[in-house]
């Protein structure tokens, strides 16, 4: 019986366990990748102190909200080639039916996010995302870069990996070194080592009056 009770309560926690894995990778799965801004920046700010905000940035957003002040500009730069220096490719904004805009990268209202429309090409993983900001004088006034959070996060565990395995080598060689020298002292003869017991004492001997 106690046996029985046992094994049925073993069945029982394993079930629990599966059941919780499974809920895990499910949210997991549901919850969208953000894009982080890679490695800290500066922020940027308008000429009021206000700090430039983007949101909806995440691994298929086709709509990107941007807060800029009326008259300013903004231009998305798409490198899939996240260890290019260069840019990438200038992202067209899609613009609605019917509208008036003569500049599809300035903000021409107040109050309002500026709406960057990606139409059927939506940020996708493992994308370099450059934001660059202009004022309203035309002068380039700063620069977001931004990476999803999964490319970031491995790349960090691989230099890690990379940084631990030197480590380990590095540990290996010190080790294989000194145990070289330890069996270079066993095979020197009793004189050699008498004489060089002497010489170290003598050295610390006079080290005492200088």
């Amino acid at each position: 019986m106690k046996k029985t009770l046992t094994l049925l309560l073993a069945l029982f926690a394993i079930g629990v366990t599966s059941s919780v894995r499974a809920e895990d990778e499910q949210s997991s799965k549901q919850k969208p990748v953000k894009f982080d801004l890679d490695e800290p920046q500066q922020k940027i700010k308008d000429y009021s102190g206000n700090t430039i905000t983007l949101e909806d940035l995440y691994v298929g957003s086709k709509v990107v909200k941007i807060y800029i002040p009326q008259g300013w500009w903004v231009y998305l730069y798409r490198q899939c080639d996240h260890n290019s220096k260069e840019r990438g490719i200038l992202a067209s904004p899609i613009l609605e039916k019917n509208m008036t805009k003569t500049d599809p990268y300035r903000q021409y209202y107040t109050g309002v996010p500026y709406i960057l429309n990606l139409g059927e090409d939506p940020l996708k993983k493992g994308e370099k995302l450059t934001f660059s900001f202009k004022g309203e004088d035309g002068f380039y006034v700063g620069s977001y870069i931004y990476r999803d959070s999964d490319t970031i996060k491995k790349e960090k565990e691989a230099e890690e990996a990379l940084q631990k395995k030197e480590e380990e080598k590095q540990q290996k060689q010190l080790e294989e070194s000194m145990l070289k020298q330890i069996r270079e002292e066993d095979h020197k003869p009793w004189h050699q080592r008498l004489s060089e017991s002497i010489q170290d004492q003598w050295w610390n001997f006079k080290g005492l009056f200088q």
